[in-house]
């Protein structure tokens, strides 16, 4: 069972879902990846959630009345959040959400980048983040869709330090990787001729399955849809499914290598 004990800085290290209905956002991802769904540990109605007994994600109540933002947020590993948010102002992002120590569990911050992308801050303590990745059910692929992939890829070596690689530089397609140690940890896309259906960058996370076909049509049958494919890529097959609630995720069954 792949696991991650280390998580290099600037790379994914969390996720968590905001949701309108927690519990049916819950309810869904376990029938559909096999997770397990501690129940809500406070008032707030947070529920941790478990792969195979290992630490996999959260998901949160979204307060959308007071604007709270909805679907999947991918939390980047820092050594030091004040430094990484100081970095993210100067170099052309917006700070939301200064960073707060969580009690001993880490520190935590939420910054937008130069397309408007929310992306998390998380300085672990206690709390070390995703425990398992590269399984079915879990997270295997990050990436962020870039509505001014010059000025957002700049951001993201400056303010995560990221170590970047260029994987393709064509008007078709310009994608770039975030790597650590000669391996790839999150991709860049260059979105600007083909934006997301609503005019919003974002993070997208990926999670592993054996069947993408199989996976869409239970996801239809637990109350979702499937927005794009299945597709067979250079890298994969597969598709973009959005949950009952409407927060939109990513199937994949990777290519080898």
């Amino acid at each position: 069972m792949p696991t991650r004990a280390f998580t290099p800085p600037g790379a994914p290290i969390w996720i968590e879902l905001y949701s309108r209905e927690p519990k049916l956002s819950a309810r869904f991802y376990s029938q559909l990846f096999g997770w397990t769904a501690d129940p809500a540990s406070d008032e707030e109605g947070y529920i941790a959630c478990r792969l195979k007994g290992s630490v996999l994600a959260g998901i949160s109540a979204a307060d959308v009345g007071a604007g709270a933002p909805e679907g999947w947020l991918v939390y980047l590993a820092s050594p030091d959040a004040p430094a990484t948010t100081a970095a993210a102002e100067t170099h052309g992002g917006e700070v939301l959400v200064e960073p707060l120590a969580i009690g001993t569990l880490g520190t935590m911050a939420l910054v937008a980048d130069p397309g408007d992308a929310l992306v998390g801050v998380w300085q672990p303590g206690d709390h070390r983040g995703t425990e398992i990745v590269d399984e079915e059910g879990a997270p295997v692929w990050h990436e962020v869709e870039a509505k001014d992939y010059v000025r957002s890829l700049a951001f993201y070596r400056n303010a995560f330090l990221w170590e970047t690689q260029v994987e393709s530089d064509t008007d078709d397609f310009r994608y770039s990787v975030q790597v650590f140690e000669g391996n790839p940890y999150a991709g860049i896309m260059d979105a600007d001729g083909q934006p997301p259906e609503d005019g919003l960058s974002r993070w997208r996370v990926y999670f592993r399955v054996a069947d993408v076909d199989r996976a869409c049509a239970d996801a239809v049958r637990l109350g979702g849809t499937v927005r794009t494919g299945p597709e067979d890529t250079p890298y994969g097959r597969m598709a973009e499914i959005v949950d009952p609630v409407g927060a939109a995720f990513n199937v994949m069954d990777p290519a080898e290598g």
